[in-house]
């Protein structure tokens, strides 16, 4: 029989379960309800989550999730396609080698504008059959700054991949050699703009929101819809810091930021997160609106800070902030018929607004 590719609904949960037993241990589990859990959909809503799945009669062989939201593109609102949390049972039986690719060339039909973010690196099953279908990818580039020396040497674990680097790294923190040396470069790097602005958590976004959007869109060749209403949707509940920054009495911006306790973390280990999810400023003011959530993450007192950030004027930003530069593994990927639309062809993230916020939510911060 045929596999077809069809709405998931209430009657799909069980054959869903079935589907995450077969596949346990080698991939995340598909939901396993048929509505959203994250952005369901909702009358009059331009901000949705559709799930799909791949049936073999009444047994699920693979499903995908199309988050839909309306972009500003070249000025013109436009709706695309997010393309995410894809699994597939050729990955444990190659009779359904091809499922995959069935998969994502249902999404095309869907949604042709569409693009696939973060993904995990380019060795990752995705992204390379992202390539072979003639997408445009590039790394999103990752952006960090150490507020805890002592605490970052002894818990970022891609730094301590050997036992040498792991009793170098100890000593450094123990002795406090480290902790000077970060403090002072970290220093030196670090500018400070004027006047200084002011980051202030905020229950909720008000019309202030709408205000930056609307100041803000033009000046982004390539950027998702981010006013108020959006935002409100993305960012609901306590666990959000809602950040409005402003600078000698002016609005400039605002950022959204996490602060996580991770446990064990492959990269972060034990460290408290600082996260920078999303933010919006015009980009002469993407400096000021860097430091001042920088500044107040630091005062919450975490340990790291970091970010997902490719574009030109923002990747100065967090640079003039004190940032560094680290190797990345948050990839955007254009289908052909998006690519055309983006400046470069998509090719060149400086020209591209994109964050944490655009893909899956910060699901593992």
């Amino acid at each position: 029989m045929p596999i077809r590719i069809r709405p998931y609904e209430e009657d799909h949960v069980a054959a869903v379960r079935d589907f995450n037993r077969r596949l346990s241990g080698r991939t995340f589990p598909f939901p396993e309800s048929a509505v959203p859990e994250w952005l369901p959909p909702a009358p009059g809503s331009r901000l949705y989550q559709e799930q799909y799945l791949a049936l073999d009669g009444g047994v699920v062989r693979g499903g995908y999730i199309l988050k839909l939201q309306d972009f500003s593109l070249a000025g013109a609102a436009l709706p695309i396609g997010y393309y995410h949390s894809a699994v597939a049972e050729g990955i444990a039986d190659p009779k359904y080698g091809t499922v995959g690719v069935q998969l994502l060339l249902d999404a095309l039909r869907r949604s042709p504008l569409l693009y696939a973010l973060g993904m995990g690196g380019f060795d990752r099953p995705l992204p390379q059959m992202l390539q072979a279908a003639g997408w445009t990818l590039g790394a999103v580039p990752f952006h960090f700054r150490v507020a805890h020396p002592a605490r970052f040497l002894r818990n970022i674990r891609p730094l301590r991949a050997n036992r040498a680097r792991r009793t170098a790294m100890d000593l450094a923190a123990f002795s406090g050699a480290g902790w000077a040396g970060l403090r002072l470069v970290q220093l030196l790097r670090t500018r400070r703009p004027q006047p200084a602005p002011v980051a202030e958590i905020v229950p909720s976004f008000g019309d202030w929101a709408d205000d930056v959007w609307h100041k803000s869109r033009l000046h982004y060749p390539f950027l998702a819809v981010r006013d108020r209403e959006t935002l409100e949707t993305l960012y609901p509940g306590a666990r959000f810091l809602r950040l409005k920054i402003a600078a000698g009495g002016s609005l400039l911006g605002w950022a959204v930021a996490l602060d996580t306790a991770m446990q064990q973390d492959q990269y972060f280990g034990n460290m408290r997160l600082g996260s920078l999810v999303d933010f919006l400023a015009k980009p002469e003011d993407a400096f000021p609106v860097v430091h001042a959530a920088a500044a107040f993450l630091a005062g919450r007192g975490v340990d790291l800070i970091v970010a997902n950030q490719g574009h030109a004027a923002w990747t100065a930003a967090f640079h003039r902030a004190g940032f560094w530069q680290g190797p990345s593994n948050f990839l955007f990927g254009a289908s052909r018929a998006l690519a055309k639309r983006l400046p470069g062809g998509g090719s060149d993230p400086g020209q591209l607004f994109l964050t944490r916020g655009d893909g899956d939510g910060p699901i593992h911060l």
